[in-house]
């Protein structure tokens, strides 16, 4: 499994042919923007060192789709620290400090399946399929929901392009009893 995911991390160039280390691969319900999830907010900080961040800590928890995006779900994910990096467009929401979510705040990347972002959410439909997708709609703003493969997808303006990626991972008792799954 270690070697599968460490492909993943990987993109080939166009110019050169060989691999390189990317940051805008999206593995749905393990990373983004190099970033892992369940992994300690230290291990980012470590790494992207030196760059500039804020950062907001809550008195609270609070919900990833209900606070964050004013979505009711059937389902939440639980955090109490948000760090943002504007250089690499990321957000992470952290629980406790463990990492629960990655946010993509723009259109770029590949995900591990090899579907481009730029090309579009009906591409990413058409990938993945209907089965399991939540789509919840808010004016021109719409967003594509996988919670089982822990991705989703925002269409701001509703005109098929993905401006912006959150990856996650759903544990058991994030679910609701009317949960599907």
């Amino acid at each position: 499994m270690a070697g599968l995911v460490f492909f993943f991390l990987y993109a080939m160039s166009a110019d050169t042919g060989k691999a390189e280390l990317t940051e805008s691969v999206l593995v749905p319900g393990v990373s983004a923007g190099s970033v892992f999830l369940n992994n300690t907010v230290d291990t980012v900080l470590k790494a992207f060192d030196g760059e500039v961040y804020q950062k907001v800590l809550l008195q609270e928890p609070q919900g990833f789709f209900r606070q964050v995006f004013s979505l009711d779900m059937q389902f939440d994910i639980p955090f109490n620290e948000i760090y943002s990096f504007r250089e690499r467009s990321l957000a992470v929401f952290c629980m406790n400090r463990h990492i629960r979510a990655v946010v993509v705040t723009n259109g770029k990347g590949v995900t591990s399946d090899g579907i481009h972002l730029n090309k579009g959410i009906a591409l990413m439909i058409f990938s993945y399929g209907n089965s399991g997708l939540v789509v919840k709609k808010r004016d021109n703003h719409v967003l594509y929901c996988y919670p089982e493969r822990g991705v989703a997808f925002f269409d701001d303006g509703g005109n098929d392009s993905i401006d912006m990626t959150a990856v996650f991972n759903l544990k058991a008792r994030e679910r609701t009893p009317g949960d599907s799954k």
